[in-house]
């Protein structure tokens, strides 16, 4: 015990700490007597105390607040004066606690167990501070408590004193306050650390990660986890990770821009989360990588989870499974949408487009995006589309339920198109509208406009030797061979 203390270490008192431990080891291991001896070294009250009071508030505190006398000794050891106070009044205190924050009493207990300090301060102070709190982070009260509940720390902190730090944490991490409030918001543990222990963090990621100041802002504020984190041990897992998964850094780091959870897991779990979706999807595993690249969240399904959305989806389209399957593939934001979002996008967009659901959700599977669409611009973007091609509304959406990839193309994609085509009717004849285009080869829209314009010279070159149809779809190996003969 700290010198100079009036109860100094004698064999009485030790022998007092002796007969608390043989009390509380029945009940509670963790009360061993080192622990209580440094327990005592904090509050000397502990040694004017009986040790069968001290046991019995134990016992009794244990058995008013519903948990074990081992996780009581726990909390104790951490806020000594728990040991010596009433188990009435501690009880009390969680009750009227959850009552003011309008909250279940066991969320106040697992934050307590967490903090134990909060069952020792007054609720109506504590209730105080969350008001402080809503005016210094801008937020609703609400939110404050849902924060402060996952981060209890902030509940027996000043208000003032997070104020500073806020500040001076923003200020390190060069974003405005605000945006610091939003990062915790997702990880409140960023206000229980120093502005140093912050930036240092986003530092060390940043040069592992190889990110300007931008995009290092942009992945924190996205992942605010890594900041809380020993970043170190992030490091050395990024590190370690493509030999785990048998894939390459740049691989990897593509993964965890798009989501961090594999640097906050260990990497065993990540290697068997990436080995066993490839397994549920038959794909390998560096296939499986590059789709959760594609669909950030992808990696945080569980495997049962993506199974159950490729039965879902099979039977809310009345399609096979391996069709569900082969769409997903190409566009992996169908396993992370719920089925239903997806049936309804499909069913909403139909009647707007004044086709069928069954029509549309079978141009949806050869081209996926379209699942994921939003009605309203499904159907904006077919009239612009349809506007600067000159055609009726209807026969644009002919040509895309005969060519899906039409409805993901815009007008930005189609204007450019327009002149090189029409200059490919004319010299090719046969056809003489671009409704007429659109109805004998809508596919004519997906072609880049230099393979367009290569066929338009074929056309010259070869008058009346091919017709529009079969200049469209002229492999290129052909085309090039002609041209170069030419």
């Amino acid at each position: 015990m700290a010198g100079g203390s009036t109860e100094a270490w004698n064999e009485g008192t030790h022998e007092r700490l002796a007969a608390l431990h043989a009390l509380l080891s029945p009940m509670a291991p963790s009360g061993t007597l080192d622990a209580l001896e440094r327990a005592a070294a904090r509050h000397h009250r502990l040694l004017r105390c009986l040790p069968e009071r001290l046991a019995g508030n134990v016992e009794e505190g244990a058995k008013r607040l519903g948990i074990t006398p081992d996780a009581y000794v726990k909390a104790a050891l951490k806020s000594p004066p728990l040991f010596y106070s009433a188990p009435a009044r501690v009880d009390e205190r969680a009750d009227r606690l959850a009552e003011l924050l309008k909250v279940d009493r066991a969320a106040i207990l697992t934050a307590a167990l967490r903090i134990p300090s909060l069952l020792l301060v007054e609720p109506d102070t504590v209730f105080a501070r969350i008001g402080r709190l809503e005016a210094v982070l801008g937020l609703p009260k609400v939110e404050v408590i849902i924060m402060a509940l996952r981060n209890p720390s902030t509940l027996v902190t000043s208000p003032d004193a997070l104020s500073r730090r806020l500040l001076a944490a923003a200020a390190a991490l060069g974003v405005p306050s605000a945006d610091l409030v939003t990062a915790a918001r997702r990880d409140p543990g960023i206000f229980s650390l120093t502005p140093e222990r912050l930036k240092a963090a986003a530092d060390k990621l940043g040069n592992a990660l190889d990110l300007d100041a931008a995009a290092l802002r942009h992945f924190w504020q996205r992942n605010p986890h890594v900041l809380t984190r020993d970043a170190d041990g992030l490091i050395e897992r990024l590190r370690s990770l493509p030999g785990i998964l048998g894939c390459s850094e740049a691989a990897l780091r593509k993964l965890v821009l798009a989501n961090a959870a594999p640097l906050l897991m260990p990497a065993e779990t990540v290697s068997q989360k990436i080995t066993d979706g490839a397994g549920v999807l038959g794909i390998e595993p560096i296939e499986f990588l590059r789709l959760c690249v594609r669909s950030a969240s992808l990696f945080n399904f569980k495997t049962e989870t993506i199974v159950q959305r490729l039965l879902d989806l099979s039977a809310v389209f009345g399609v096979p499974r391996a069709a569900v399957l082969k769409a997903a593939l190409r566009h992996p934001q169908l396993l992370v949408m719920a089925p239903e979002t997806s049936a309804r996008n499909i069913r909403l967009s139909a009647d707007l487009l004044d086709i069928s659901f069954d029509q549309l959700a079978g141009a949806a599977l050869k081209a996926p995006a379209v699942f994921a669409a939003s009605p309203s611009n499904m159907m904006l973007r077919a009239g612009q589309n349809a506007a600067c091609l000159g055609v009726p509304v209807r026969s644009f959406v002919g040509a895309a339920l005969k060519n899906p990839t039409l409805f993901s193309l815009t007008p930005h994609n189609i204007a450019p198109k327009v002149p090189v085509v029409c200059d490919l009717m004319r010299e090719a004849g046969g056809v003489r509208s671009m409704e007429e285009a659109l109805s004998k080869c809508p596919s004519v829209l997906t072609y880049s406009v230099q393979r367009l314009q290569e066929r338009v010279m074929i056309a010259r070159e070869y008058p009346g030797r091919f017709s529009f149809s079969v200049l469209v779809s002229m492999p290129a190996v052909k085309a090039a061979k002609l041209l170069k003969t030419r």
